[in-house]
């Protein structure tokens, strides 16, 4: 009984974590404001008990689907500007964080604490706007080191000829806009990678009443 239970509770708490925000006192995923008010009794329970079922229901989907002889897949928690694995891969598809947009961790901080994780990985965020609090051009300086740094570790775990598809967006700051392309080439071209294709797409930002500019690479080592 004891092995059943610890090869569901991953996944009930994942479900915790879908309805964590809108059960607490917090504003939003994206605010850390606290608004106070008043649910009906058992509304915890309703929803966790409707997102297991519609988990459950995706599962047996996704089950169906996969051919029989799929690899089974692994999940690795690594730092991207150290990443060393076993064996090259054909190809890496990311969307690191885009620079000055969110703090990632702290939006996360409520999950965190329920979910027991650990905390003190904070400071080694890629791109976190609170970086841009301090000065605008060490923010970018950092924010492109670590743009070099992860594209070199994962140029080294490319198999010759596979390739690297990165989506990134511009940041947006009071001192103006963060280019995230040219770093990002420039990065690629450090690590021995030959660009094979780009688009960009400028898209609106409502939340700041702005456009930011969003591109798609594809190097190939």
């Amino acid at each position: 009984m004891a092995e059943a239970e610890a090869s569901v509770r991953p996944y009930l708490e994942a479900v915790l974590s879908t309805i964590l925000i809108k059960v607490s006192w917090r504003k939003s995923d994206t605010s850390g404001k606290r608004v106070k008010h008043r649910r009906p009794p058992g509304t915890t329970s309703v929803l966790f008990h409707k997102k297991t079922r519609e988990l459950a229901r995706q599962m047996i989907d996704l089950r169906d689907r996969v051919p029989p002889d799929t690899p089974e897949t692994r999940l690795l928690r690594r730092d991207a500007r150290a990443l060393a694995l076993e064996a090259p891969f054909d190809l890496v598809l990311t969307s690191p964080p885009y620079p000055a947009t969110y703090d990632y961790l702290p939006m996360q901080h409520l999950r965190r604490v329920w979910l027991g994780d650990d905390h003190r990985d904070q400071e080694r965020e890629l791109g976190a706007r609170r970086g841009w609090r301090a000065g605008n051009r060490q923010a970018r300086a950092r924010w492109e080191r670590d743009t070099r740094e992860w594209t070199r570790a994962v140029a080294r775990c490319l198999a010759p000829g596979g390739h690297l598809v990165v989506v990134i967006g511009d940041g947006l700051t009071p001192a103006g806009e963060v280019d995230a392309s040219a770093p990002t080439e420039a990065a690629a071209k450090a690590a021995d990678l030959s660009a094979v294709a780009r688009a960009s797409l400028a898209r609106p930002d409502h939340a700041r009443g702005s456009v930011r500019w969003e591109h798609v690479f594809a190097f190939r080592k």
